[in-house]
């Protein structure tokens, strides 16, 4: 009952939504002239389309432009489905940052039936967006909603149509590619290979029946910051390790302190577990850190730093708590690429199993620990989480069955970290580690000539 209710409450949603948004049939759509286009910039844009849904998304679309910006000069990002597309992105947001499995459950089962929306009922509006700077010579979408609607403006213009998705499981993404004649202009580039892996390419274009010419694995699509501070990790590069020392010293990390590195996405999903960590490890610190030592808890916040810290103090003054001299909290704001890679190198990592999040610990190669809570509503999620499993770079934390973390598998999970890794063992193709950067520009330069 609780199921159907809900269903039918995401149908009101996006009734009402539809009908606040939609374009009335009374409503003449300028037609653009698209021989004239090439005329508005000597040089014909690069089109890269991000989304909402996360930081991860534009994570992904901002490594796309790092391999890009260097050798093409009008590379474009571009957020068509930003601020009217069945207000679907907030949605996916609220249901996260809330916990609403269930209802995110039945939102993402209905992710075929929003791309029929978005292809006929604003694809006039969502063409006029990709050619606000101009005709474009490529498409590339690193977002899963849409692209059906952007293949169809990549057909209509004669340009070819990159996707790119930023999860382990690729079937979203080849979804629209049939592999007939009408998608030879359309590549999909997926994160990694695996012999024998359920989710390789290989076995996905069998399973679908596509043509196998224009799927090719070019790696996570990892930002250039985040590539680089990864290689010089792996190389035990004495400048990075200057600058690692740094950081320690301006967190005030003492040798023999502990830290947890916490990353809770930039729309602030996860709050309120990651109060239950905070207080989890408050209570049991003793057990955690030496007499006279700290345990650091690194918080990146993102855009939500400032309600974080208010919440948090509203949430241990309800429950009576007080912080134990022995914990210090950092609460940071809007990190970047390289922000991220030095907190997940000097502490560690507790993050949720997103694409763009997975890609990075695997450029590290330094296990982190998962909470695993959205996969009841985010079903490719479980596949990324299997895949650090896999090889290694993953430890799951379990909830309770009222959805709050399993103290004691919490704390287990924080006694039995280990940072290393056989990396000699990792089953995966070394070439696609921290190489999307080049790979990228090299397919785009063979797709362009």
């Amino acid at each position: 009952m609780a199921n159907v209710k809900a269903f039918l409450i995401v149908i009101l949603l996006l009734l009402i939504t539809t009908l606040s948004t939609s374009y009335g049939s009374e409503e003449k759509i300028k037609e653009i002239e698209l021989d004239n286009l090439d005329k508005k910039e000597n040089i014909s844009p690069i089109i890269i389309i991000s989304g909402d849904g996360g930081g991860g998304h534009k994570a992904a679309s901002k490594a796309a432009l790092d391999s890009l910006s260097g050798t093409y000069k009008n590379v474009k990002e571009i957020f068509p489905l930003r601020g009217y597309m069945l207000n679907n992105d907030q949605r996916f947001n609220d249901y996260c940052g809330q916990e609403k499995w269930n209802l995110l459950k039945i939102m993402l089962s209905l992710q075929s039936s929003f791309d029929d929306v978005i292809s006929t009922i604003y694809y006039n509006k969502i063409k006029e967006q990709i050619l606000q700077f101009g005709r474009p010579r490529l498409i590339a979408s690193v977002y899963m909603l849409g692209n059906q609607a952007y293949q169809n403006v990549a057909k209509e213009l004669g340009i070819p149509f990159i996707i790119i998705p930023t999860d382990y499981t690729p079937i979203m993404a080849t979804n629209i590619y049939t592999g007939s004649e009408e998608t030879k202009n359309v590549h999909v580039f997926l994160p990694l290979t695996k012999k024998k892996d359920p989710h390789s390419y290989k076995v996905v274009t069998e399973e679908k029946e596509l043509n196998p010419r224009n799927i090719k694995s070019i790696g996570y699509p990892i930002r250039a910051q985040f590539e680089e501070i990864a290689k010089k990790y792996h190389a035990n590069d004495p400048k990075l390790r200057e600058e690692l020392v740094e950081l320690k010293t301006k967190m005030n990390i003492n040798d023999d302190d502990k830290s947890l590195f916490v990353s809770i996405g930039a729309k602030g999903w996860g709050e309120s577990a990651t109060f239950d960590y905070i207080t989890i490890i408050n209570e049991n610190i003793k057990s955690l850190v030496k007499d006279g030592k700290k345990y650091h808890i690194i918080v990146a916040a993102g855009d939500n730093h400032k309600n974080f810290k208010e919440h948090l103090e509203s949430h241990l003054n309800k429950l009576g708590v007080k912080i134990n001299d022995q914990l210090v909290l950092h609460i940071e704001a809007n990190l970047d690429a390289k922000g991220m890679a030095m907190r997940s190198i000097i502490a560690t990592p507790l993050f949720k199993p997103g694409g763009s999040t997975v890609g990075e610990i695997i450029a590290l190669q330094k296990p982190a620990i998962i909470k695993s809570d959205s996969l009841k509503g985010i079903h490719w999620e479980g596949q990324n989480l299997q895949l650090l499993e896999k090889l290694g770079l993953g430890y799951r934390l379990d909830l309770m069955k009222d959805g709050k973390v399993d103290k004691e598998d919490f704390i287990k999970v924080l006694k039995n970290y280990e940072e290393k890794v056989d990396k000699k063992s990792l089953s995966i193709d070394k070439e696609l580690v921290n190489s999307f950067s080049s790979n990228f520009l090299k397919e785009v330069k063979a797709i362009l000539e």
